[in-house]
């Protein structure tokens, strides 16, 4: 690249942090988590790092830094860190939070005029809502929330509040979205917002759930009690009322912000953006001719908004970049992607559970994988470059059948061990999406919500939400070729256009290096994973049945036995099947070898439970998979002296069920207390209930 190019560089400093690059040709972007696997990481470094390595540059290199960060002050230039890299501090720039946004907002949209409304929990100088007038000739800020306003009282901080209120971290606002369709929020007649022009004034004196602690106490509204993870019967009541006021705010700030620019198409920035149920009321309103938002909304895309700041500020070139893909990051060649899959170390594999694994280079990967799905397989999907935003748009994706609920059920029990009431996602073709959702628009990055055409409903049950409608993505073909390629032949399969996509990842960031996806694809329950052209399909161990006790007294007490492996656990009595034995005579028998219990002394009743869990033994991985059996024994029945096999057993001990919930210690099974409850409650599983690995 020739050095009179301009080179500019975003940073962000706060939660989720990252960097992006920008030239006359490029962008690239990514979140400082990705790298360093650490959920709403802040920093920057990695990134900047990752960025320069895929444009073939030096910190020399780059003409302007711009720096954003969220507090009450704008960072200075040396809060930035960037000197010791050899950037003179004249090529650092801070800008602020909010106006970041409204770059990313502003600039990647496909509008030539627009207004740009930012809301979210909260930038610089008390920003929570702003909104800004966008043309070729800049970016001019017209108003926001008032200054002396607490930040309690914004849009965001609000809905903020209520997540960090029912359990979650504040980030997870997604959670309280999801959970909103099952409740009612007309239970609580009183507004949370009063939108006066352009201000808000939320009822809020408070952040966090103290802020709702506040409010119920001065309005009498019962919330349910705090960090329930909406498993509390009013739980989801109060997530429907934060969503309902949250959209009646966000209609009318729309309708003032529009009538004060006078321009109708809205770009949409800030963390309340990713609200999809509400955007795609946004985009309905009669005020607004055009809607977009990024799909970074949130500050994920702080550092590509201060990039494009920088470029304009460098180059005196306001960027106009409409954005048809989220795909910001590095693609991987062949060789990078064999060096994981030779376990190479230069390739970063750190392998958090080894298991064995096949691959192989397909002809046509996109073909097999679609095939794979049509059988029902659970595969992770790996191609290009990733995405900035949190969704998955095909490039780091879990794909699945979207015709039953088999598919949700299976994601969510054997990968992705997310809360039940959270949908997963629907990608279908572009040109077959009206004809599946209310849908007359592109949707290309997940952020609208419309409802799924009632004749068409059943025929995709797994991406359907409890209320009727799907975060859809819309997907061009000429946009992700391989992507677009597996849906034509899911297509041509079953008759639907649709794959049911959620993330590649369980319970951590979005896996970014072909060394993250096989870490992951080993560590859970996916049935295989496409690396660029590579199949790649773990070896299914040996199968081993076993027999386990939930024993249990005449007082509903528990027996569960210590032992010091891993750092030490409690579990429940039993093991393998020996030979041609059964699961009842091998749960007798184990209860004698284990704990000296006489078998006539066993009320033996029925099987409560299963699991099934990948582990090593001798050496040898297997897989386990554990029938429980409710037992009934009095403690005078249990003689650890009379025991035949006590193993590595170091103490056993009786467990009432509120010392069961109780416990700081490991104890297996997952799960094992609400069993006990429900059969101390007289409410015996009619059928096994599957336990979590």
């Amino acid at each position: 690249m020739s050095r009179t190019a301009p080179c500019v560089v975003g940073i962000s400093l706060g939660h989720d942090g990252g960097a992006a690059l920008i030239t006359d040709t490029l962008m690239v972007a990514i979140s400082e988590e990705r790298l360093n696997r650490t959920r709403y990481s802040p920093g920057w470094e990695a990134s900047l790092l990752y960025c320069l390595r895929a444009a073939g540059l030096t910190p020399a290199d780059v003409d302007l830094v711009a720096v954003s960060g969220i507090g009450r002050t704008l960072p200075t230039r040396t809060e930035t860190g960037l000197t010791h890299l050899g950037i003179d501090r004249n090529r650092i720039v801070p800008v602020d939070h909010h106006l970041s946004h409204a770059y990313t907002a502003y600039c990647l949209s496909p509008y030539d005029t627009a207004t740009v409304l930012v809301v979210d929990g909260g930038g610089n100088n008390n920003d929570t809502e702003t909104h800004y007038a966008a043309t070729p000739d800049g970016i001019e800020r017209l108003g926001g929330n008032p200054p002396t306003r607490p930040r309690a009282g914004g849009i965001g901080a609000t809905y903020e509040a209520f997540t960090n209120w029912l359990g979650w971290h504040e980030q997870e606002a997604g959670k309280t979205m999801a959970l909103a369709s099952y409740g009612d929020p007309g239970l609580y007649p009183a507004p949370l917002f009063d939108v006066a022009g352009t201000h808000v004034h939320g009822r809020l004196t408070h952040t966090h759930a103290p802020g709702i602690a506040d409010l119920a106490e001065r309005t009498g509204f019962d919330f349910g009690p705090p960090g329930t993870l909406g498993e509390h019967e009013l739980s989801a009541n109060a997530a429907a009322y934060v969503q309902d006021q949250t959209e009646r705010a966000l209609c009318a700030l729309a309708e003032q912000t529009i009538a004060t620019t006078g321009l109708p198409n809205l770009c949409f920035a800030g963390g309340v953006a990713l609200n999809c149920v509400a955007a795609d009321k946004l985009r309905r309103l009669d005020a607004v001719t055009g809607y977009f938002a990024p799909p970074a909304a949130s500050d994920r895309g702080q550092a590509l908004g201060c990039a494009l700041y920088a470029f304009h500020r460098h180059t005196g070139d306001l960027p106009r970049r409409p954005l048809t893909s989220d795909y910001f990051g590095r693609d991987y060649t062949d060789t990078q992607i064999e060096q994981a899959l030779h376990r190479d170390p230069r390739s970063g594999l750190v392998e958090r559970r080894r298991r064995p694994f096949t691959w192989r280079r397909e002809s046509d990967i996109a073909r097999t994988a679609a095939q794979m799905i049509a059988e029902g397989k659970i595969i992770g999907w790996f191609q290009g470059g990733s995405e900035l935003g949190p969704r998955a748009l095909g490039a780091r994706s879990i794909l699945a059948d979207p015709r039953t609920r088999d598919s949700a059920d299976a994601l969510n029990h054997r990968i992705k061990h997310r809360e039940p009431f959270r949908p997963f996602a629907p990608a279908v073709l572009a040109d077959h999406a009206g004809t599946w959702f209310d849908l007359d628009v592109p949707s290309p990055f997940m952020l609208l919500a419309p409802p799924v055409q009632p004749d068409h409903a059943d025929k995709i049950a797994g991406v359907v939400h409890v209320d009727g409608t799907a975060r859809v993505q819309t997907v061009d073909p000429a946009t992700a070729p391989a992507y677009g390629a597996l849906i034509e032949h899911l297509h041509r399969l079953t008759g639907v256009p649709v794959v049911l996509n959620t993330s590649f990842n369980d319970r951590e960031p979005i896996v970014e290096t072909p060394a993250h996806a096989l870490a992951t694809l080993q560590a859970c329950d996916l049935d295989a994973a496409c690396i660029g052209p590579y199949l790649v399909e773990r070896s299914t161990p040996p199968l081993r049945e076993a027999a386990r006790a939930i024993v249990m007294d005449a007082d509903n007490r528990i027996l569960l036995l210590r032992y010091d492996e891993n750092g030490g656990f409690w579990a429940t009595p039993g093991g393998s099947l020996e030979q041609g034995e059964d699961h009842a005579t091998a749960t007798l028998r184990e209860l004698g070898e284990e704990l000296g219990v006489d078998e006539k002394a066993i009320e033996l009743g029925p099987q409560l439970a299963e699991r099934t869990k990948d582990h090593l033994v001798d050496g040898r991985e297997v897989r386990q998979v554990e029938s429980y059996f409710l037992t009934r024994v009095s403690a005078a029945d249990v003689d650890p002296a009379r025991a035949t096999q006590p193993d590595n057993i170091r103490e056993h001990r009786w467990w009432t069920l509120a010392d069961l919930r109780a416990a700081r210690e490991t104890v297996y099974p997952v799960g094992l207390a609400d069993l006990v409850a429900a059969v101390a409650a007289g409410r015996t599983p009619s059928q096994p209930v599957v336990l979590a690995d």
